[in-house]
């Protein structure tokens, strides 16, 4: 996945993430993942955090039980993503509920990951992503940031 935003500082800035699709198959089971992309909106320093949510869907023949997981992106840990420009860095993350508690990760450490069972629709999970107002987002540098994050099917 991608992500984006403009910086100015002082003023507004906006974030958007894009997730890419990855394909993954095995020899009696096959699954493939899509993720739609997440969009920030413009940022004030001391505004408040930004929230956004999108959507990851799987669809694996029936039967298959799947794991969802998102990597850490470029320039950051799962535990702790970073928007870049160059050399100065935005934080943000990304959660599995709405309630910004479980980090949306490989299922190591502190994070979590999607899981289901295949039936003959799609799964379609609902992450969330926060970008805290906080003195190290604050300070950022006006510019456009950047991030990718790779979305993987395990089964």
């Amino acid at each position: 996945m991608t992500a984006s935003t403009t910086l100015r500082f002082r003023h507004k800035w906006a974030v958007a993430l894009l997730l890419l699709t990855i394909s993954a198959a095995a020899a009696a089971n096959s699954c493939t993942v899509s993720a739609t992309s997440l969009a920030f909106g413009s940022y004030l320093a001391s505004g408040g955090a930004l929230k956004s949510s999108g959507t990851a869907t799987v669809s694996c023949n029936a039967g298959a039980f799947f794991g969802l997981g998102a990597s850490g992106g470029n320039k950051g840990t799962q535990n702790q993503r970073l928007l870049a420009n160059g050399i100065y860095t935005v934080q943000y993350n990304l959660y599995l509920t709405s309630a910004y508690a479980t980090i949306w990760g490989d299922g190591t450490g502190s994070t979590g990951i999607f899981s289901g069972s295949a039936s003959s629709t799609p799964s379609v999970f609902t992450y969330y992503g926060l970008l805290p107002d906080n003195a190290f987002n604050q300070g950022a540098a006006a510019g456009s940031y950047t991030d990718s994050i790779v979305v993987v099917v395990s089964f």
